[in-house]
């Protein structure tokens, strides 16, 4: 909806629609019967649009973004895939088969979009006579004759797994020659991949994929999604797939259907939520966010020093917190270690009666120690390399070049 506010806004027209290039993110709202890891009712979304071009370079240029944003923000380059196909070459051969009405055509391709979930048999017999899922229930079927359910079948197949694009466009213009809304389709997969092989965007990232369709029937041109190549162990131990993480594709009827008015789009979505959980699972190291400095309590008579020197290293960009905890043994040194460890805190600064007297402050870099807990046995030692006496007239510049860049 705030897409369509931001349209009109630019006062868009048919006859001459600027490029509109936006973001944004929030929380949106779906429902959504059966929960899975990383699925939910409400969830945050990001979404970018490319509005008033019918270039697909846009297309190729959003995959690319999906590609470098998941590998930027810590998913490891081999456990996803960006998977891309283009609905005008499955209309184009739709309508040479003879499914050429809007209703039959979109029957088949929410059928062939369940084929990650249901496989190739239980598709066969939803595009025919219909089956019975593994509960029982009656799924009824399209009927269609066996000379389309073939023909559908063997299109599909014919590029599944094929792992170069150029193949793939090459299978796939075989099966559709003389077809012109086909070729249309193909010539623009063609110039998507010749964009990305310039920019070293290669198969190991970016493949076609015939059999990707994405539900929503307002897509018109290149579809693309990212498949996350991670599983997990349901409630009852059996291994699934994650699946989709994120996607999207060209709507060049959708803002015609919105605000009457024909303007090429295209664009992509990511769940925030989604995409939280399963970095979870790839690197749980990453789910804990990075706590304040600690500064231990001591004595009474030193809290004012202790929220001085607070207030000197917040002021020079550094997170801190002064121990404050009041309950029944509070100033134990070992409560207090632990409430920094379960806050995540890179470091402790203890500073007692001695420490003061001296105008100095022991930093324990816990940070450090975890690390170093792994490697060193010797007690000695290692706090010989986790513990630091610095002198107060250097503690900011010390904590600063030990911690402000973490």
């Amino acid at each position: 909806e705030r897409l369509w506010q931001d349209v009109r806004r630019r006062q868009i027209t048919e006859n001459n629609p600027p490029l509109f290039r936006r973001f944004q993110y929030g929380p949106v709202y779906r429902y959504e019967l059966k929960l899975m890891p990383g699925r939910f009712r409400e969830f945050w979304q990001l979404d970018f649009d490319s509005v008033g071009t019918k270039d697909v370079a846009a297309d190729a240029e959003a995959c690319m973004i999906l590609s470098d944003a998941l590998e930027a923000i810590g998913l490891d380059r081999d456990t996803f895939i960006v998977k891309v196909n283009n609905r005008k070459v499955l209309k184009g051969f739709l309508t040479s088969i003879g499914i050429d009405d809007d209703e039959r055509e979109g029957a088949v391709l929410r059928i062939i979009d369940k084929l990650d979930k249901i496989g190739w048999d239980a598709m066969l017999l939803e595009l025919g006579p219909g089956r019975t899922d593994s509960s029982g229930a009656a799924i009824a079927g399209l009927h269609l004759p066996a000379s389309q359910t073939d023909q559908i079948m063997s299109f599909l197949q014919s590029a599944t797994g094929v792992a170069s694009r150029q193949k793939v466009i090459e299978q796939l213009a075989a099966l559709t020659a003389g077809n012109d809304l086909a070729t249309e389709g193909l010539d623009e997969l063609r110039k998507m991949d010749q964009l990305w092989k310039s920019l070293g965007f290669d198969e190991e990232r970016i493949v076609f994929d015939p059999t990707l369709m994405r539900g929503m029937a307002y897509y018109t041109g290149p579809v693309f999604e990212v498949e996350s190549l991670m599983t997990y162990k349901d409630e009852k131990g059996k291994t699934r797939k994650v699946g989709s993480i994120c996607g999207g594709g060209r709507y060049d009827g959708l803002v015609e259907n919105i605000l009457g008015l024909k303007v090429p789009a295209t664009g992509a979505s990511i769940g925030v939520d989604r995409l939280a959980a399963i970095l979870q699972k790839a690197k749980p190291e990453m789910g804990k966010a990075k706590g304040p400095i600690l500064i231990a309590y001591f004595d009474d008579q030193l809290q004012p020093l202790y929220y001085k020197i607070a207030k000197q290293l917040r002021q020079s960009g550094l997170d801190v917190e002064v121990y404050c905890g009041f309950f029944k043994g509070y100033r134990k040194m070992k409560k207090q270690m632990a409430y920094a460890d379960k806050k995540n805190c890179p470091a402790v600064i203890l500073i007692g009666s001695d420490e003061a007297a001296k105008g100095v402050a022991t930093v324990k870099n816990l940070k450090l120690g975890k690390q170093l807990s792994k490697t060193t046995t010797d007690k000695k030692e290692w706090i010989g390399k986790v513990q630091k006496e610095v002198p107060m007239d250097d503690l900011v510049d010390y904590l600063k070049e030990e911690f402000i860049a973490d």
